[in-house]
């Protein structure tokens, strides 16, 4: 890997991370680069100072993050309260037993044949 490859949105694995590293940004440092990244699993910040020799052992996982781990989690947590609140909205709201149903269908065929 160059260093003209690690840019902000890379996901970075190698010998020097515990983690996929996910790059928010990099530092020119002289010979060496700052690079600051939050791992995909722990959601920990790294910002190791690494030299050419350890930059030439990393390897680029996946050009972008589309979804987050923890991104993902959140929004499914959401559809799934906001799916029970809705089911909870329709039982309370049509509570109409069947019987009730066909009660009301003769009732509106009998006006039918009274105004005929």
């Amino acid at each position: 890997m160059q260093p003209s490859d690690i840019k902000p949105n890379v996901i970075v694995q190698g010998p020097i991370f515990p983690e996929r590293v996910k790059v928010i940004t990099s530092i020119p440092m002289g010979d060496s680069i700052k690079l600051i990244g939050e791992g995909m699993e722990t959601g920990k910040v790294h910002q190791p100072v690494l030299n050419e020799e350890q930059i030439a052992e990393l390897e680029v996982s996946s050009e972008k993050v589309f979804f987050h781990t923890r991104y993902w989690k959140m929004c499914h947590a959401i559809f799934r309260y906001s799916s029970s609140q809705a089911h909870r909205k329709m039982s309370t709201t049509l509570s109409i037993r069947p019987d009730s149903i066909s009660m009301i269908m003769l009732r509106l065929k009998l006006k039918k044949t009274d105004r005929a």
